[in-house]
């Protein structure tokens, strides 16, 4: 596709997250090599094809589920602090900031509900040069079977232990959509490799970001149709099967491209389960080369809004930035943001000067500090991984004297 890479983020920084615990590498993303009995079409050497459970496990899993009070952006925060912190990055040091200077701060997960007009409600504030946005869900209502046979699933791909709670790998990102500049991060379910392949850290970073990877798991209730995934032959046959079968399957597409496009994942696996719980199979698809091609042919007003990605964001964060500012009183006010009428509106309970306790909640107190005194308090910050901050930190020191050294070289 001719403009397919156009206006996408950069990967620049990245975390993981285990029990609450931040690490900065990417020990939390699993690798995978397919299973060709588990994919669709003729089985080879006329062996069964392997179904596999869903809830296995599901006993031992503690899904995280946020309180009313704890930011949604927390670990997002700290690893930018953290990047900002080993790069020696400036900080803005006033609320006077032009519109086109300001940024955004947000999960990635923003732009898929803006351009897919989801009723996602975020909280948003305007302080001090950033517009930070944080989603307001704190998955307490999720179903817990439903939340847990998509990770069970993941863990199969991968082939790794049956999950026990929400660890996760995100990349940070930096980009621009219009005139919007953003750092946002995305979480990536897997990395794909041939065998004989081991270590993510051995791939150049444009070749690393071409084999990350989201996962879908869909349902094919109808036992009569599932028999037919045996026929299968090409990728393309697997899509036109999806979407014969599985309930949704446009509104499952839209959200599958935007989704894993703004994430910088290329791969797409999609597993079938039936109404069982039990995984049937799954293919690897390209979101270039696969998905959007079906698109184009199959759906031409969601091939319109992919191409227009970039103009659709870019008017929608000015229409939102307008709303913010004709309502804002203190650079500490707090709006919510609906993302289907893009309405905003500000919050009233909790603002004011000096008494903003929602403001608080949303931005911790590592960021507060940094942004209104410039003083760093990470090295208090019990979730980090000091040990390897510290390291990353000297590797920064040591890397920006040797670029002084041989300029100095070059130009004496």
């Amino acid at each position: 596709m001719e403009d397919y890479d156009k206006g996408r983020p950069k990967e620049i920084f990245r975390y993981s997250c285990s029990d609450e615990k931040l690490s900065f590498d990417y020990r939390e993303l699993p690798s995978y090599c397919l299973n060709e009995n588990l994919r669709p079409g003729p089985l080879k050497y006329g062996k069964k094809r392997p179904i596999l459970g869903l809830k296995g496990g599901i006993g031992k899993y503690n899904r995280k589920v946020f309180t009313v009070k704890e930011s949604k952006i927390r670990m997002f925060l700290l690893t930018l602090l953290v990047y900002e912190s080993i790069n020696n990055v400036s900080y803005p040091i006033n609320d006077m900031i032009e519109k086109k200077d300001i940024e955004i701060l947000a999960h990635n997960g923003l732009f898929t509900d803006i351009i897919s007009k989801s009723c996602e409600v975020y909280n948003i504030i305007l302080f001090k040069g950033r517009m930070i946005f944080a989603n307001t869900a704190t998955r307490a209502n999720q179903n817990k079977l439903y939340s847990y046979i998509g990770v069970k699933f993941e863990s199969i791909v991968c082939r790794t232990n049956d999950p026990i709670d929400s660890s996760h790998c995100k990349l940070l990102l930096d980009g621009k959509f219009g005139e919007w500049r953003f750092k946002s991060v995305a979480e990536i379910d897997g990395f794909r490799r041939n065998k004989g392949e081991q270590r993510i850290d051995d791939f150049q970073l444009k070749e690393r970001a071409q084999r990350y990877t989201e996962m879908k798991l869909c349902c094919i209730s109808d036992d009569s149709k599932i028999i037919e995934v045996d026929n299968i032959r090409s990728k393309k046959e697997f899509i036109e099967f999806l979407a014969k079968n599985v309930k949704s399957f446009r509104l499952k597409v839209k959200k599958w491209l935007f989704q894993s496009y703004f994430s910088r994942e290329d791969i797409l696996v999609i597993g079938i389960r039936d109404g069982n719980v039990k995984l049937i199979c799954y293919e690897e698809i390209s979101i270039e080369y696969d998905l959007i091609p079906y698109i184009k042919e199959h759906y031409d007003e969601l091939y319109n809004l992919f191409i227009n990605r970039e103009s659709t964001l870019n008017d929608a964060f000015n229409k939102i930035y307008d709303g913010m500012i004709a309502l804002r009183e203190h650079e500490k006010d707090v709006f919510t943001l609906n993302t289907k009428t893009l309405e905003v509106k500000k919050v009233e309970k909790g603002n004011g000067y000096g008494g903003n306790e929602l403001f608080n909640d949303i931005l911790i107190e590592e960021y507060r500090i940094k942004i209104e005194k410039n003083k760093d308090i990470l090295k208090q910050c019990s979730i980090i991984n000091q040990e390897q901050f510290n390291e990353l930190k000297m590797k920064s020191m040591i890397d920006e004297m040797d670029e002084l050294i041989q300029f100095l070289k070059i130009n004496s």
